[in-house]
């Protein structure tokens, strides 16, 4: 994912995620009878369907308390543009797969040979190895009528993930906080250790408002019919 990448550049390895924490393939819940949905596990897994069908992203990556780098930018059908800022110097990437693009300040457009930073950084967040709840709605709170306008119930949520999942080295599961909110954002933070220093990546996901599709440099959209 973009954060992960950023985290790399500085010499990052995963942190441990404490003790309790399994690294089973599957994502788990907690104190849930067997054969019944985990409500931490159902919550975070519709949180990231609804948000699959675009949304805005702004990914922040803080070393030794103080900004580092910072990426902002757009997914919707499997393409995305963002731009990644660090040391005052911005640049904007943009992924139609199979094919990628850079462009400096205001310059043309240039096609990439090498990897690129991922540009659907909420794919990493679909497979955790466990989910817990730290506060869910209550079970016996009354249920939003079909006809209710409100969005979901917000959430907060501790999951673990592979250390590979984030991009990071090692063999630890990592602890990730995430809070989904009312809206339908979803925020997730995760802490690590760099050569340089203590870091922490934060993610904000939110539904996008423009679903405009993004297309190569120089195309066209296809005329509505």
């Amino acid at each position: 994912m973009v954060a992960a990448v950023l985290l790399v550049g500085c010499g990052s390895t995963a942190s441990p995620a404490g003790p309790g924490t399994t690294a089973s393939g599957a994502p788990t819940g907690s104190g849930t009878a067997a054969g019944s949905p985990d409500p931490a596990v159902a919550r975070l897994a519709a949180a990231v369907q609804a948000l699959e069908a675009g949304y805005d992203f702004d990914a922040t990556v803080t070393l030794n308390g103080v900004t580092a780098t910072e990426a902002k930018g757009r997914w919707i059908g499997g393409a995305s543009q963002f731009v990644l800022t660090s040391s005052g110097r911005s640049v904007t990437y943009r992924s139609v797969p199979p094919n990628a693009w850079v462009q400096q300040g205001d310059g043309s457009w240039v096609a990439t040979q090498g990897p690129l930073p991922a540009g659907d950084p909420l794919a990493a967040f679909a497979a955790p190895l466990t989910v817990l709840s730290v506060s869910l709605p209550s079970a016996s709170a009354p249920a939003a009528s079909p006809s209710s306008t409100a969005g979901p119930a917000e959430a907060d949520l501790t999951a673990t993930y592979a250390p590979s999942v984030l991009g990071l080295s090692g063999s630890s599961p990592v602890a990730v906080t995430i809070h989904l909110g009312g809206d339908g954002s979803m925020a997730v933070t995760y802490a690590t250790t760099t050569s340089a220093g203590p870091a922490t990546s934060t993610t904000t996901f939110s539904p996008t408002t423009d679903t405009t599709p993004i297309l190569a440099p120089g195309a066209t959209p296809a005329p509505s019919t």
